[in-house]
């Protein structure tokens, strides 16, 4: 079967949380154990179902009512987990429902990716804005999550189902034991997984403040890169919650790849190495040129205003550009 461009209708692209999840798509949340990532979507669910403000924003949203949600969850219990951090996010829990067996004939057994299908027309009637599968690895059946060939047949079926009902189905994943490399490669199994996926996102730690994570996009096919969010967990009676702590210019490269004193090692050698060659001796540079400069690096900016401190840097207003500059004595610079 073909079809002709000539009779396809473009049409604006609608947003579960702008410019994080994109309606009508597969998303990914990849991170380590122990970053919260469950508890992280239980706030979403709760926000899709009372109509809230997305993070890092709380309260009623005049442009968003309130649509349910639903869950699919094979580590944690209904009873002993989800339920309570649910009401410790305040959630409308009529709107939020489990997934819990497939029927077959006079036995049950747990589902799989390939049951959503059945479930169309519940998640089309009831509005379902927002499918979360945690993990994804549990749900992933007899494919072979390292086999491109069988990642794609796995989840095309999957974004064609998110297409047409416009929702958001979004899946956790833990990464793999990869140590450096780009943060998009670091998600368990295959990169087709990912390259199915109109937004790709990551958790880490923020590794100026152990107790602190962040949330930065890996990718997002439909708009811009958003900006990384700080969050921490936080008590409620006997269970927990996510607190969201405001944006910050934290990277995907720096919350996954950090040696113990805090900045990744390579990269603060780097932003050293970058300020000695732009500044030289008795040199002035304008933060604007060091800043374009470190992007083009990918180097974060916190790890250069890092390396700023340690050499000393000067920085002088002259009119409204502010100027970094090596103080007369400074030698030490030069060796690295």
């Amino acid at each position: 079967m073909l079809s002709c461009f000539a009779d396809v209708q473009s049409e604006e692209v609608r947003w579960l949380w702008y410019p994080w999840l994109p309606l009508g798509t597969l998303a990914i949340l990849d991170g380590d154990p122990g970053r919260a990532k469950s508890t992280l979507t239980l706030d979403l669910a709760a926000r899709v179902s009372r109509g809230w403000r997305m993070p890092p924003e709380g309260g009623a949203d005049p442009d968003r009512s309130p649509a349910n949600v639903l869950l699919l969850s094979a580590e944690d219990s209904k009873r002993f987990t989800i339920r309570p951090r649910l009401d410790a996010v305040e959630a409308d829990v009529g709107r939020i429902h489990h997934f819990d067996a497939v029927r077959v004939g006079d036995d049950e057994r747990s589902p799989l990716l390939g049951d959503l299908d059945l479930l169309e027309d519940y998640i089309r009637d009831n509005r379902v804005l927002l499918v979360v599968v945690d993990p994804l690895m549990a749900y992933i059946g007899t494919a072979d999550a390292n086999k491109d060939q069988e990642v794609r047949e796995a989840f095309h079926p999957l974004k064609l189902l998110a297409e047409r009902v416009g929702c958001v189905i979004l899946f956790v994943r833990h990464l793999n034991k990869l140590n450096g490399g780009a943060a998009i490669y670091r998600g368990g199994g295959s990169i087709g997984i990912t390259g199915h996926t109109r937004a790709s996102h990551i958790v880490g730690v923020n590794p100026e403040e152990p107790t602190q994570y962040v949330l930065a996009g890996n990718k997002v096919n439909l708009g811009p890169l958003p900006t990384s969010l700080l969050y921490k967990v936080e008590p409620v009676g006997k269970t927990s919650r996510v607190a969201w702590l405001g944006e910050t210019e934290l990277t995907k490269e720096e919350i996954i790849q950090h040696a113990p004193g805090g900045r990744p090692a390579v990269e603060r050698d780097d932003a050293l190495r970058l300020l000695a060659a732009m500044l030289g001796r008795g040199g002035r540079v304008s933060v604007d040129a060091i800043r374009e400069r470190a992007e083009k690096l990918e180097i974060g900016w916190r790890t250069v205003e890092r390396a700023k401190q340690t050499l000393g840097v000067r920085a002088e207003q002259t009119g409204r550009q502010w100027m970094w500059s090596f103080p007369v004595d400074t030698e030490e610079a030069f060796s690295l």
